[in-house]
């Protein structure tokens, strides 16, 4: 059963400085396969990211296409299906898990990729607000490419 599988890569989205410095948190205590970080911070502040949290960097890539989230599924297709991978650890944050793991369930899914979600939380204002229509959208857009 695809859901009892390990993670094989952590898949984190962009739009939050958090989220990188969570995953270099956790590639620090545990040593992911992969990790797969689209659309994020600059090359000079991934590396600084992981630098100061002691974290190897090598196993991290960084995808650059995206610009929206439906994008950051599909861009990252090929670099998935190259690694092999089955399941992956989605890493955004709470105004934007509803949108990004229904996509994530239908653009990965159509790949037998395996999405589980985890959440990181930010502080203050959150950058980015996630409209329920912008969403609705968006995903009806994805379901309709996938028919």
């Amino acid at each position: 059963m695809a859901a009892s599988r390990p993670v094989d890569a952590s898949f984190v989205l962009g739009g939050s400085i958090r989220r990188e410095v969570y995953v270099a948190e956790l590639v620090k205590q545990h040593p992911l396969p992969r990790v797969l970080i689209s659309r994020g911070s600059q090359d000079p502040c991934i590396f600084q990211i992981f630098q100061q949290a002691k974290a190897p960097l090598h196993r991290v890539w960084l995808e650059k296409c995206a610009d929206s989230t439906s994008n950051n599924f599909y861009f990252s297709i090929p670099i998935l299906r190259n690694w092999g991978i089955r399941k992956v650890k989605l890493i955004t944050s709470p105004t934007h898990l509803l949108r990004a793991k229904w996509m994530a369930q239908i653009i990965l899914g159509d790949q037998g990729i395996w999405v589980e979600a985890e959440i990181v939380e930010e502080y203050g204002i959150p950058g980015k607000t996630e409209f329920p229509l912008k969403t609705g959208v968006e995903l009806l857009a994805v379901w309709l490419g996938h028919c």
